[in-house]
C-alpha cells in the first residue's frame, strides 16, 4: 500500500494520505490479484468507469472471477486499499489505473456499504497473515482518489500522461515487495538452519554429507541475502532516479523487473529446497513442533504462487533473454551486469588444464557463464525457428518452449544472483577483518562449486569443457565441494552464530497467554517506521533524512 502511494501518487495525494497512514490512522493492504488473474496484470477485470456528471469513479467487480483474493491484511485489518482496475473515461479505454479505495469504516473496521470483503479462512501455511477476498458493487469514489503523478483526469475528463511507460512505475510496489520476500525466505532459512547446526554438532558430528549439506545451505542463505541486500540499493536508486527525472527511471525499473521476476522464483526454490534438507536432516528433533520447522516449511510452500506465479516470472526474465540475444547479434549496447555475454557470443573458449582450477571464483564464473550463454544462444535460435515456421508466439510461448524457456531464465538467474553476492561481498571486504574475510572468500567458493553440481550436465551437453578436460569432470566437482566443505568446516559456528540468532530464539511459542502484547506493539511500531529506510523521503521532505544513518 505504501510504496505504491508514494511512487504513484501526486505531491498533493503524497501529503494528504502519508501521514495518515505512518500514525496508523488507516490500515492499508495491495488489491491487485483476482481470482482469475494475478501475474498477468494487463488481464485484470475490476472496472473503473469515469461519471464526468458526478465527478466520481464507479468502481465494480463485474464477476466471480473478478474479485480481489488473497491480498494480506485484507481479511480483518485494512480500512483502504490501492487497487488496479481497468479504466474507461468518456468511453475510451486506458488499461490499468491504480486507486485508493476505502473499504472498511476506520473506528468499527465494519465493511462499508456495497463492500464485501472477509478473511479467506486457515491455509497450509502463513496463517499469521489475514489474506482476505474483495467485492466492490458500484462503489463511487471521488476522482482525486486515483493516483495521479503520471496520469491525470480533470473535471472535464480530459487525461493527460506523462508518456507510454508511466505505466510502468506502478509496480515499482511490487517490486520492493518482492526485494523484501526474498530476504524473508532467507531470514527463515537462517532458522532451519539454525536447528540443524544444533543437531549437526552434537549428534552427527562426524558426518562428512552432513558437513558438505551445512556448507551448502549456509551458502544458500548468504547468497540470497546478500543478493538482496544489493537489490534494495537498487530499489532506493530507481526511486531516487523517479523522483528527480521519471524518463531515466525506466532503464533501472527494467533491470529490477527481469531480475526480481526471475529471482522470486529461484529465491523462493532454493530456500524451500534448503528449508527441507534441513528438516529431514534434522532427525527425530525435526518432527518436533517447537522446533518451528513445519510452519516454515508450509510457509515456504506456498511462496511458489503468490506475489507472482514461479513458472509465470520465469517467462517474464527469458523475455528480456531472447531480447539480450537479440542486442548481441545486433551489436547492440548491454546493462552493465550483463555485458559478460559478450566475450562468449564472440567465440571465447575455456582453457581447462589443471584441476585446481576449480578453486578458483573467476574459473567457476567463467564456466557458469559459457554454460548460460550456450543455453540462451539454443533456446533463442529454437524460438526464431519456431516463429519464422509460422507458430504463433502464443503457442511457442506456453507450450513447445515453455520448458526451456523456464530453465534458461532459471539458469540466467542463479548466474546473476552468484554475481551480485560476490559484489555485495567485495564491497564490504574492506570492513571485515582479514580473518572474516577468508572464511568469506571460501564461502564463495564452495556456493560456486555448488552450482556446477547442479548445472554439470548442461555444462557437459553444451561442450563447455574440450577434450580430456570433461572426463572425469563429476567426480572433481564432487570432490572439491567436500574439500570445501572441509576448509569451511571449522568456521561453522561463527557463520550461523552471525544469523544473530540465540540458540532457541527461532522457536515458536504456540501459547500466547503469556505475551506482552503492549511490548509486541512497541515493537510493530518501531519495525513500521525502521521499513522507512527503505524507501525516498516525502516530496514536501526531500532534503531531510527521515532516519539517523545508524540505522
Amino acid at each position: 500500500f505504501y510504496p505504491t502511494m508514494m511512487i504513484l501518487g501526486s505531491d498533493e495525494q503524497i501529503k494528504k494520505w502519508e501521514d495518515i497512514s505512518l500514525s496508523h490512522k488507516i490500515t492499508g493492504a495491495y488489491a491487485q490479484t483476482e481470482l482469475a488473474h494475478g501475474s498477468d496484470v494487463q488481464g485484470l477485470q475490476t472496472t473503473a468507469v469515469f461519471d464526468q456528471e458526478r465527478d466520481e469513479f464507479i468502481i465494480n467487480t463485474p464477476s466471480v472471477t473478478a474479485m480481489k483474493v488473497w491480498q494480506g491484511n485484507l481479511g480483518y485489518n485494512a480500512t483502504h486499499v490501492v487497487l488496479q482496475a481497468q479504466t474507461t473515461i468518456k468511453g475510451k479505454h486506458y488499461g490499468i489505473q491504480t486507486f485508493i479505495i476505502q473499504i472498511r469504516d476506520t473506528e468499527t473496521f465494519k465493511p462499508l456499504p456495497n463492500v464485501e470483503v472477509g478473511d479467506l479462512g486457515s491455509k497450509y501455511g502463513l496463517n499469521f497473515n489475514d489474506n482476505g477476498y474483495l467485492i466492490l458493487n458500484n462503489i463511487r469514489i471521488p476522482r482525486e482518489n486515483l493516483l495521479c503523478r503520471f496520469f491525470t483526469v480533470d473535471r472535464e475528463g480530459n487525461v493527460e500522461t506523462a508518456g507510454k511507460d508511466a505505466i510502468k512505475f506502478g509496480y515499482g510496489g511490487m517490486l520492493y515487495l518482492r526485494i523484501v520476500l526474498e530476504r524473508y525466505f532467507a531470514v527463515d532459512l537462517t532458522k532451519s538452519i539454525n536447528v540443524f547446526y544444533r543437531v549437526h554438532s552434537r549428534i552427527l558430528p562426524g558426518s562428512a554429507h552432513h558437513s558438505a549439506l551445512l556448507a551448502r545451505l549456509i551458502g544458500i542463505a548468504y547468497e540470497n541475502t546478500s543478493a538482496t541486500t544489493h537489490l534494495i540499493k537498487k530499489y532506493l536508486h530507481f526511486r531516487e532516479t523517479l523522483a528527480k527525472d521519471p524518463k531515466r527511471a525506466v532503464k533501472p525499473l527494467d533491470e529490477l523487473h527481469y531480475i526480481m521476476a526471475g529471482f522470486k522464483a529461484y529465491g523462493s526454490y532454493q530456500c524451500f529446497w534448503a528449508d527441507r534438507q534441513s528438516f529431514l536432516t534434522a532427525g527425530p528433533a525435526g518432527a518436533l513442533n517447537v522446533t518451528g520447522f513445519h510452519a516454515i516449511y508450509a510457509d515456504q510452500t506456498s511462496a511458489i504462487t503468490y506475489e507472482g506465479d514461479n513458472t509465470v516470472m520465469l517467462q517474464q526474465t527469458a523475455r528480456r533473454i531472447l531480447k539480450f540475444m537479440d542486442d548481441l547479434s545486433q551489436k547492440k549496447k548491454l546493462p552493465v551486469l550483463v555485458e559478460f555475454l559478450r566475450q562468449w557470443h564472440d567465440g571465447r573458449e575455456i582453457s581447462f588444464t589443471d584441476l585446481t582450477q576449480l578453486r578458483s571464483v573467476e574459473f567457476i564464473n567463467q564456466i557458469l557463464e559459457s554454460t548460460l550463454y550456450r543455453f540462451m544462444d539454443q533456446v533463442h535460435d529454437n524460438f526464431k525457428k519456431h516463429v519464422m515456421n509460422g507458430t504463433p508466439i502464443t503457442t511457442v510461448w506456453n507450450e513447445l518452449m515453455q520448458r526451456d524457456l523456464v530453465d534458461v531464465a532459471f539458469l540466467f538467474t542463479r548466474v546473476i544472483i552468484y554475481k551480485l553476492f560476490q559484489t555485495t561481498l567485495a564491497e564490504t571486504s574492506p570492513q571485515v577483518k582479514p580473518e572474516v574475510k577468508e572464511i568469506l572468500d571460501k564461502l564463495i567458493v564452495s556456493v560456486g562449486l555448488n552450482h556446477l553440481q547442479d548445472v554439470r550436465n548442461l555444462t557437459l551437453k553444451f561442450g563447455v569443457l574440450k577434450g580430456t578436460a570433461a572426463l572425469g569432470y563429476n567426480d572433481e566437482v564432487d570432490k572439491e565441494i567436500a574439500r570445501s566443505a572441509d576448509l569451511i568446516r571449522p568456521s561453522f559456528k561463527d557463520l550461523v552464530d552471525s544469523f544473530n540468532l540465540k540458540k532457541f530464539a527461532l522457536f515458536r511459542e504456540p501459547i500466547l497467554r503469556n505475551v506482552d502484547f503492549k511490548q509486541a506493539g512497541d515493537r510493530l511500531t518501531k519495525f513500521s517506521d525502521t521499513c522507512l529506510l527503505y524507501t525516498s523521503p516525502s516530496p514536501r521532505d526531500r532534503q531531510k533524512s527521515r532516519m539517523p544513518s545508524s540505522a
